[in-house]
C-alpha cells in the first residue's frame, strides 16, 4: 500500500513539473513585443507539437526575434530558417519540402527583399532566379524548365 501511496506521489509531482514547463515556455504577443512572465522576452523559445516533436526554435532579444528561427515539420525535419535583426527580417530565409528538398532561398536587409532569391521545384530543380535591391526588383530574373533550359528572362533596371 505504501508503495503505491508513494507512485501516485511521485505522479502528481511530474504531473506538476511537466504542466508547469508547458506554461512556463508560453510567450505572449503584446504590442507587437513578445513578453515571458510579464517581462520583455530575451533568450531561446522552443515550441512541441502534440507528439512533443520540436516545432520551433526561435532566438529573442528584448522582446523582438534576433537571430535565427527555425521551423520543423512534425517528422522531425527542418522546414524553414529565417534570419531577423532586431525584429526585422535580416538575412537567409532558406525553405525545404518535407523530403528534404530546398526550395526556396530568399535574402533580406533590414525587413526588405535583398539581394539573390532562388525557387526550386520539389525535385530540386532551379525554376526561378531573382535578385532585389533594397525592396525593389533589379538585375535580370530568370526561369527554367525541369530541364535547365531557360524560358524567359526579364529585366529590371
Amino acid at each position: 500500500m505504501k508503495a503505491l501511496v508513494k507512485t501516485n506521489i511521485i505522479l502528481a509531482i511530474a504531473a506538476f513539473l511537466i504542466a508547469s514547463i508547458s506554461i512556463a515556455q508560453e510567450l505572449t504577443l503584446k504590442d507587437g513585443l513578445y513578453y515571458k512572465k510579464g517581462m520583455l522576452y530575451s533568450g531561446i523559445h522552443n515550441e512541441y507539437y502534440p507528439n512533443d516533436t520540436l516545432k520551433s526554435k526561435s532566438q529573442f532579444k528584448s522582446g523582438v526575434l534576433n537571430g535565427i528561427s527555425t521551423f520543423y515539420f512534425d517528422n522531425g525535419k527542418i522546414k524553414e530558417q529565417c534570419s531577423y535583426s532586431n525584429g526585422n527580417k535580416d538575412g537567409a530565409w532558406i525553405e525545404w519540402n518535407i523530403n528534404g528538398v530546398k526550395i526556396a532561398e530568399a535574402n533580406y536587409k533590414n525587413n526588405k527583399k535583398h539581394g539573390n532569391w532562388f525557387i526550386w521545384d520539389a525535385n530540386g530543380n532551379l525554376v526561378y532566379e531573382m535578385q532585389y535591391d533594397k525592396g525593389k526588383k533589379t538585375g535580370t530574373w530568370t526561369k527554367y524548365d525541369s530541364k535547365g533550359n531557360i524560358i524567359s528572362k526579364k529585366s529590371f533596371n
